[in-house]
Order: structure tokens, then sequence, then C-alpha cells
């Protein structure tokens, strides 16, 4: 059996969820001692290796050398989209490794059902063929409402849907709150911090939030939210593909305020910011094809309190596609 999931880790917590979740795939499951294991992939395989990096101590376990040039070696076999880092701490506490151009995807050592239908979906959307379709990510014949944004002032009215949405399906008012934040930061973004001109600079950036602008052509914003069996989907994408691994490190490591919400166009910011939405129990996805698309996800499962979100599994997924050089990796795997 080509399609497996491979694990380089210590923790029998971790074995426990790759056991299960390949079984559950109907993948094989393959513990591996060292990294260099990944390297012999066989030609077509459908292979994702998690690997366990909470910190410097534990990556001396495994010689914390040979993990860098193993790593370094992977991402020329394997594009990001199938490479899953796994720790007790959020992404924005692990820089390092964030800017490790191998590793796609990020996971809290928390393994709920949510966790499980989450990162299966990842790992299939993983194993695409060029480009990545994130319409895929979405369970066939599940109810979707669709908004398209041609001015500024259409984002109030894609957060009041979605809070109608939510409200129908009984999220306490916190939990609401919080994913009307994550929800209002991403079109915020796509509106206001996305628009570049020919020359990649952008040029909305400095505009008050208030301000009120058609879009026009690839201004335009498209949002979804979608109601699915374990889980709601929402999904913000713009036409500029001008988000960047950087940038994204430098904002999810701001703590900003996350108390009551209200959407308000006087405001200069969603006030939430990635950290909050990355620091929260969501599954967080980002995908970008540079100069042409950036995607976003934002999947949770039906919290029953904001107890609950807050315990729940988190993850933070960054892909970024490069075309000519993702043909190149999937040809040799």
């Amino acid at each position: 059996m080509n399609d497996q999931i491979l694990l380089l880790s210590r923790r029998d917590e971790d074995a426990e969820f790759c056991a299960e979740l390949a079984r559950r795939m109907n993948f094989a499951f393959t513990p591996i001692p060292k990294l260099d294991h990944a390297l012999s992939i066989p030609k077509n395989a459908k292979v994702a290796v998690f690997i366990s990096v909470d910190d410097d101590k534990d990556l001396e376990n495994y010689n914390e050398s040979d993990v860098y040039k193993s790593l370094e070696a992977l991402q020329y076999i394997l594009p990001e989209s199938r490479v899953f880092a796994i720790a007790d701490k959020m992404i924005f506490e692990l820089p390092h490794l964030f800017r490790n151009p191998t590793i796609g995807h990020y996971l809290l050592r928390k393994y709920d059902e949510f966790c499980f239908d989450w990162v299966e979906k990842l790992i299939r959307h993983g194993l695409q063929d060029v480009p990545k379709d994130v319409e895929k990510l979405k369970e066939a014949d599940a109810k979707e409402v669709k908004i398209h944004l041609t001015h500024s002032n259409d984002r109030i009215k894609a957060i009041k849907g979605a809070e109608a949405l939510l409200t129908g399906k009984g999220f306490s008012d916190r939990c609401t709150q919080r994913i009307l934040q994550a929800l209002d930061e991403l079109i915020l973004n796509a509106i206001f911090d996305a628009p570049m001109d020919e020359k990649g600079r952008t040029y909305r950036k400095a505009n008050l939030r208030d301000s009120e602008l058609f879009l026009f052509g690839k201004e335009e914003v498209d949002v979804s939210v979608r109601i699915e069996k374990s889980m709601i989907l929402l999904t913000v994408v713009d036409q500029f593909g001008s988000f960047s691994k950087d940038r994204a490190l430098k904002v999810i490591q701001k703590d900003y305020a996350t108390a009551g919400y209200t959407p308000d166009l006087n405001t200069q910011s969603g006030g939430l910011g990635l950290h909050g939405i990355v620091g929260s129990g969501l599954g967080f996805l980002i995908q970008i094809i540079p100069g042409e698309r950036t995607e976003t996800v934002v999947a949770f499962p039906y919290f029953k309190s904001f107890k609950d979100m807050k315990a729940s599994f988190r993850s933070f997924t960054m892909l970024i596609q490069d075309r000519i050089a993702l043909k190149i990796r999937l040809n040799k795997t």
C-alpha cells in the first residue's frame, strides 16, 4: 500500500492519533525512527509526514542536525502540503519552525474529534494534483451561503449573514463573537491589505476601515459560509495573492484584545488579528498563489460553550503554491 502516514515522534499519544487517523483513511501507518527514512518515499505514493517539533530539547533527542538536514532534503521530495508539525505550543511560539519551507501544517497536540475530521481534510487536500482546489475541502451537498463583495460596506452584510447562521445553529454569544472577529479580520485584509498594483505595491493599506469604496475587478472579494455535519467552514478569497509567511509571522505574534465584538464601519481594524484567530479553537488555512489569489478557510466544530472552544484542537496551515516547484516535487514522488 503506497498510501501512508509516516510519524517521527517519541510520544505515545502522537502514535495513537496517527494510527487511528490512518485507519479511518484506509492508509498504512509507519512510525519512523529518523526523518531521513521519509526520503526514500516511492514514486507516486500518497504520503503525509507528521513530526513532533516541540522544542530544542526534543529536537536533540532525534539528533538535531539530522532533523534539520532531513527537513531541508524533504522539501525537494514532498510539497509542504504533506508535512505536519505537532507541538504542545502554538505556531507563534515557534517562529524558527514557521520559517521552515518544508512544513505546511502546525497542529496543537489536542486530539479531539474535530482534529481527526479537519486533519483528514487537510491530508486529502494536500494529496491533490496541482493546482489544489480549496472547494474540495468542502463536504458535498452541505448547505452553503455565498456573498460576493463589490463594495467595502458589503463586509457588514457578510458578517450579519454569518451571525444569523451561527445563532441558528445554537452557538453561544461568546463563541459567535470570536468567530465573527476572525471572519471580519479576514475580510478586512482582503479589502484593504491585499490589493497591490502592477509593481507589487499595496495601495489601500493606509485607508481607514470606514472608507466607502467600490471594489472593481480583482478587488472584488468572495465570502462563503458552509454548514457541514461535523463543522462549519468560513472562506474568504481575494484575487491578489499578496500574503506571505514573513507577514503572517509578524502579525500572528501580536497579542490583540478579544473583548466583545460588534462589526463597526468606524473601526480601524477588526481588532482580533491572526494571533487571536490562531489562538482560538479553530482550524485555519491560508493558501496563496502569489500574484493571483489568496484563499483563507476557518474551520470549527459545533462548540457547546466558549470553554469548549478554548479547549479545542487548533491548527495553522499556510501553503504557498509555486506551481512549477510543486510540479517538479510531485513528479519525484
